[in-house]
């Protein structure tokens, strides 16, 4: 049975772990505001409507809540939009497309931590020239892990990631 609405597909539910909320992505304001990102929401397991938690301008993924059900991690992507005034890119790095499906951007995925209150977001990791993926919360839910390849060749095919750990205030 469907509680999440029928409008917009909703994806990657997570139980918060006092089983208060579940939290799931969705993108069913898409056509309201003409972004087409998918944004966190949350909806009380003691029923009513599924409220918008996050208004990220690029979006949101790979969320998780911190075992003390105050806050959610997950990734969001940042980097500067794309060109309007040329269709020309230029790429320094082998890796320019993805599986004939697209090109890449100058956009990178980093770490961000929603409080879960109020929704307000704090971006934790930054940097230009790679990705950060796999947040995890640590049992106390003061850190926060995740994987990265920071060596400067992860566009060039390299696979050295290593796991990385900052204090979830940043």
């Amino acid at each position: 049975m469907p509680f999440a609405g029928e409008s917009a597909s909703s994806s990657a539910p997570r139980w918060s772990p006092d089983g208060k909320f579940i939290a799931f992505l969705s993108a069913r304001d898409a056509a309201s505001n003409g972004t087409g990102r998918t944004q966190i929401w949350l909806l009380a397991t003691n029923g009513g409507e599924a409220r918008k938690l996050t208004s990220l301008e690029n979006g949101v993924s790979n969320i998780e809540w911190s075992p003390d059900s105050t806050h959610l991690v997950g990734l969001t992507r940042t980097g500067p939009p794309p060109s309007k005034s040329s269709d020309v890119r230029h790429y320094t790095h082998i890796s320019y497309k993805f599986n004939d499906t697209g090109w890449f951007d100058e956009k990178r995925s980093h770490v961000v931590v929603i409080d879960a209150k109020i929704g307000n977001a704090k971006q934790i990791t930054d940097g230009d020239d790679w990705n950060d993926t796999d947040p995890r919360w640590s049992p106390d839910s003061t850190r926060v892990a995740f994987v990265s390849d920071r060596t400067g060749h992860e566009f060039d095919g390299s696979r050295n990631t290593d796991v990385w750990v900052i204090r979830a205030a940043g």
